[in-house]
């Protein structure tokens, strides 16, 4: 049997020949009976999507593969057929879209699909875009993340400053007792703690991303460094009435970057706190086996969305308030993520919500 491209008639075997030698992923389907058959793919659309033909034999069983989300396949569907109709209309022979496909073999990609619509076949090609995607999906991210920061850089740091420079007027001036002058300086103290937690954070966030961290791995002794960070948290601590259960061993110590795991342990602590109930508990762990050394910092708090971990794994950042309106910069995890990156480590969260989160840092043993 033949298939007709344009005037030209070829049949199976030659249109298969012709496929396999294309450099993108083709895929070659026929209108029959008002609904349309896959016919063939080449072997590019097999080893990088993973389908055969037989696994979509027809245009709707793709699409079920191709973009298993419900809402997002049926946006894809009536933006496609949208310019169906504008190509029929405007006169021209093919239509071509961006779709993030799902494929069988490396999950989610960025594809620029490209079908020609003319007579009763057509042939669709997949140009993988998604390295291009990727860096415009990070470079939004680095924007939004900047604009955030500066956002809390003019307004939430303003504050404490100018609290501190009223106050200290007002002193000079003797306008506050003592007694006053001890009621409104406990405000400012947490306020200013905000403030250096904020700017630790920023200052972190952007040394990682204008890559000026550079890791240099030292024996460290992480009951040493948990023990500064709670001391550090030791006022909010107390005033949620926490409890920390740490559960260390006794030789706890790794060769890691110090700065680097200084800063992760201390924004999954801070998250943590943020994220307890008045009078819950925190356990802070370290273990190991013969790969991998784990810290591990769990709460028994409100725990995360499974849609917010998904954005957190696409890279994607996040602000949640906390059980006292705790307001964050909602790039901790995020920081946490490419800052373990940077020493080959990662991040795995597990939350279940009004029941808790578990933070648990991944450090490959050399």
């Amino acid at each position: 049997m033949g298939n007709s491209l344009g005037q030209l008639v070829v049949n199976e075997q030659t249109l298969q020949r012709i496929l396999d030698f294309l450099p993108y992923p083709f895929l070659v389907s026929r209108n029959v009976n008002q609904g349309w058959r896959n016919l063939q793919v080449n072997q590019r659309f097999i080893q990088e999507i993973g389908y055969h033909a037989e696994d979509i034999p027809t245009l709707h069983e793709w699409f079920l593969l191709a973009y298993p989300d419900a809402l997002y396949r049926s946006a894809v569907e009536e933006e496609w057929n949208k310019r169906v109709e504008q190509a029929l209309i405007n006169g021209d022979d093919a239509v071509t879209m961006q779709a993030l496909i799902n494929t069988k073999k490396i999950g989610k990609k960025w594809y620029e699909v490209k079908a020609s619509i003319a007579d009763d076949m057509q042939m669709v090609a997949f140009i993988n875009i998604n390295e291009v995607k990727m860096r415009e999906e990070h470079l939004k991210q680095m924007n939004e993340n900047r604009d955030r920061i500066l956002s809390i850089l003019g307004h939430d740091l303003r504050g404490p400053i100018s609290n501190l420079h009223v106050l200290s007027k007002m002193l000079l001036s003797n306008q506050v007792s003592k007694e006053e002058f001890i009621t409104m300086i406990g405000g400012v103290h947490n306020k200013a703690f905000k403030t250096m937690e904020f700017l630790s954070t920023t200052l972190a966030w952007a040394k990682s991303n204008f890559n000026t961290f550079s890791a240099h791995s030292e024996k460290v002794d992480l009951k040493e460094i948990f023990s500064s960070v709670v001391s550090l948290y030791a006022d909010l601590i107390a005033e949620k009435n926490i409890v920390i259960k740490p559960e260390l061993f006794s030789a706890c110590e790794i060769m890691v970057d110090r700065e680097i795991i200084t800063s992760v342990i201390r924004n999954l602590l801070s998250n943590a706190i943020k994220f307890s109930h008045q009078g819950g508990a925190i356990s802070i762990r370290a273990h190991y086996d013969k790969d991998n050394f784990f810290i591990e910092v769990e709460d028994e708090g409100t725990g995360i969305e499974k849609e917010r971990i998904d954005e957190l794994n696409s890279n994607k950042s996040f602000s949640m308030e906390g059980t006292r309106g705790e307001k964050g910069l909602g790039i901790g995890l995020s920081l946490c993520k490419d800052l373990l990156r940077r020493i080959g480590g990662e991040l795995d969260i597990q939350s279940s919500v009004g029941r808790g989160t578990l933070a648990r840092v991944v450090l490959p043993l050399d």
